[in-house]
């Protein structure tokens, strides 16, 4: 998937500005020619750039997306458009680093040389300031399929800290990888011809949880 650019909103930023030079001039009652503009009122470029999260191979202009006739008569009077692309995917952490707004937070887990753990052990220690928090976390969970992100989403407040999110992440991480094992132990142990209350105590010994904790576990996994 990728993000197109919109040619209307390309042409309503001349648009803008175009209307604000003959605002100008009509104030100040100057004479124009056409479109209400000076010679020397000269119009600032808009450039659209493409932020590439996908994996496959896309058109980087329009004339690759078309079925062109090879003879250069007419060729040479087709239009081309190319298109200003940035693949998130092959960018290096360094990279995503240059971005400065929220979005870095979102380049930097896209990034080729992109280490889960690793990462999420630096996000621990940031102290970056998510404006958008939740169309943050909406995007990674688009992006990754991990639905812990939704489940932040519904809890984090805008302007929460990135090592707030890591945090919790961290946490959700932990609690999942203790919630596996301890089903994994349960079944074990019933393989092995336990009763549950033997089967109780092993999970005790093994993760000092709380009986009712412990209790919780054994109700859900203990079928």
């Amino acid at each position: 998937m990728y993000i197109r650019p919109s040619y209307s909103q390309v042409s309503s930023a001349y648009d803008r500005q175009i209307e604000e030079f003959a605002a100008q001039n009509k104030a100040n009652k100057t004479g124009v020619y056409v479109n209400g503009l000076l010679p020397e009122q000269k119009l600032k470029p808009v450039i659209s750039i493409v932020l590439y999260y996908g994996t496959g191979k896309i058109p980087d202009s329009i004339c690759a997306m078309m079925d062109i006739p090879k003879d250069e008569c007419v060729r040479k009077y087709v239009q081309n458009y190319k298109l200003n692309m940035i693949n998130l995917r092959e960018l290096t952490v360094a990279q995503a680093e240059l971005f400065r707004s929220d979005f870095m937070f979102i380049a930097k887990f896209l990034a080729k040389s992109y280490n889960k753990e690793e990462h999420i052990r630096d996000l621990r220690q940031s102290r970056q300031i998510l404006v958008h928090t939740k169309d943050t976390l909406f995007t990674l969970a688009a992006i990754t399929k991990d639905k812990r992100y939704l489940r932040l989403s519904k809890t984090k407040k805008e302007d929460t800290a990135v090592c707030e999110i890591a945090d919790a992440l961290y946490n959700e991480g932990f609690a999942e990888g203790v919630s596996k094992g301890i089903k994994s132990m349960i079944e074990l142990c019933r393989e092995m011809g336990l009763d549950r209350d033997n089967t109780f105590e092993k999970v005790a010994e093994k993760y000092h949880l709380s009986e009712c904790e412990i209790s919780d576990y054994m109700d859900k996994y203990w079928c």
